[in-house]
């Protein structure tokens, strides 16, 4: 199953390019490696291919803490659930139910932030409710909590004592940083998501489910 995850910046226009674009492309290709399965355009719009949707959420975390290390920036996403039918030469002429999960998922955020839609209204009002509740905090990120975030989402490896000597700080200020910034319920939204996303592909044939996109985010809605 592929993830296809829409986004555009928030406020971009606060903002030099040069300012967020270079972190932006460089986390891309941590995701996708390969040029034609990410895409940005528009100025301030992008596109990711994610063959593995099991990463759809901590990649979703990733960007808006990388963009939101940016003052007056933020990232709206709709990530997307499915197939690839179609492989274009680029991510944005490829196609399939991913595709259209993802476009669809995107235009229905509004107020919102973040959004999925996928062939499983019980993952999508699920994980939705937890974006929502977790938007209570992340849409809050200071600077300095993003960048911690960020990094900590690059190193899950590395302990607050190392994350700490990266940032020049205390040990203390990093565990702080990372509990103001709710580092540890997003780590459980992406473990939760996993878990689901895993337990719902392997008792249903979801390519056989139809796509049925109208409302399907309305129940999750705050």
């Amino acid at each position: 199953m592929y993830a296809v995850v829409t986004g555009d910046i928030v406020n971009s226009q606060a903002a030099a390019p040069e300012e967020w674009l270079r972190a932006l492309k460089a986390l891309l290709r941590k995701y996708a490696p390969e040029g034609k399965c990410w895409e940005i355009y528009r100025g301030d719009s992008f596109q990711l291919e994610l063959k593995d949707a099991s990463v759809a959420v901590h990649a979703a975390f990733s960007i808006k803490a990388t963009i939101m290390q940016r003052p007056g920036l933020d990232a709206r996403m709709g990530i997307g659930l499915g197939d690839k039918t179609y492989s274009g030469n680029s991510v944005k002429e490829s196609s399939g139910s991913g595709y259209v999960f993802s476009g669809s998922a995107f235009e229905q955020l509004k107020k919102r932030t973040l959004n999925i839609l996928s062939p499983w209204r019980e993952l999508d009002t699920e994980i939705n409710l937890y974006f929502d509740l977790a938007a209570l905090t992340t849409n809050q990120w200071t600077e300095s909590s993003a960048e911690a975030v960020t990094l900590a989402f690059a190193h899950p490896t590395k302990t607050q004592t190392e994350l700490a000597k990266a940032l020049k700080i205390s040990q203390g200020n990093v565990s702080d940083r990372l509990k103001r910034a709710g580092y540890h319920e997003i780590k459980r939204i992406d473990a939760r998501y996993r878990s689901l996303l895993e337990r719902l592909e392997t008792n249903a044939d979801y390519r056989n489910t139809q796509l049925d996109i109208g409302g399907r985010n309305e129940a999750s809605s705050l």
